[in-house]
C-alpha cells in the first residue's frame, strides 16, 4: 500500500498543507510525531479554518514511504478532489522558512480573516529503519516458549563501554 518505498520512484513529490502556527513547533524538532497528510492539489481555503495558520510546502524525498489515496483507492475514494497523500509518523524533516507571496496572502486567510503567519518548506528526508534501530524502540513479544524468553532476556546485556542495553523488552506475554 505504501507507494515507492524502494527504488521505484526517482524524484521528489511536492504537496501543500495549511497548518496551525502552533503545530509548526513540533516539526521544527526534526520529525513528524503522527501521521501527516498533504495535498497534491495545492493550498485550499477550505483547510484554513484554523486560528493562526502557516503554509507548508512539503517535499517528499524518494526514500520516504507515503500513501497516495487517489492511486490506492481510485473511484472509491470519497474525497478524491483533495488529492491527499498520507505520510507515516517518525519521518525526519528539515524545516526552512520561505517568502510568503502576495498572491498567497490574498488567497488564503485563517478563521479570523488574517493572512498566514509564514510559509515553510518541509523536507521529508528519511524514514527510520526500525529493524536497524531496534534498541531505540519498544519490542512486544507474544510467546509460549519460556526458553525463547530466557534466551532473549539473556542476550539483553549492557554494552561494555556505554552500559546501554542492545535491546529494550517492554512487554512480554506468556500464554
Amino acid at each position: 500500500m505504501c507507494q515507492n518505498f524502494n527504488s521505484q520512484r526517482r524524484e521528489e513529490i511536492i504537496a501543500k498543507r495549511i497548518e496551525r502556527d502552533s503545530s509548526l513547533a513540533l516539526l521544527k524538532k526534526g520529525q513528524t510525531v503522527s501521521f501527516f497528510s498533504a495535498s497534491k492539489r495545492g493550498y485550499q481555503q477550505e483547510f484554513a479554518k484554523k486560528d493562526g495558520i502557516v503554509l507548508l510546502e512539503v517535499h517528499i524525498m524518494p526514500n520516504v514511504p507515503y500513501i497516495d489515496f487517489e492511486k490506492v483507492l481510485g473511484v472509491e475514494y470519497q474525497s478524491i478532489e483533495e488529492q491527499e497523500i498520507l505520510l507515516p509518523p517518525f519521518v525526519s524533516v528539515i524545516v526552512q522558512e520561505k517568502t510568503l507571496l502576495p498572491v498567497e496572502q490574498r488567497k488564503i486567510q485563517d478563521i479570523k480573516k488574517e493572512i498566514p503567519r509564514g510559509k515553510y518548506r518541509i523536507n521529508m528526508v528519511k524514514f527510520p529503519n526500525f529493524i536497524e534501530k531496534l534498541d531505540e524502540y519498544y519490542l512486544v513479544i507474544l510467546t509460549s516458549e519460556k526458553s525463547f524468553l530466557f534466551s532473549l532476556v539473556s542476550s539483553c546485556r549492557p554494552q561494555p563501554r556505554s552500559g546501554l542495553f542492545p535491546c529494550a523488552v517492554v512487554h512480554i506475554t506468556l500464554y
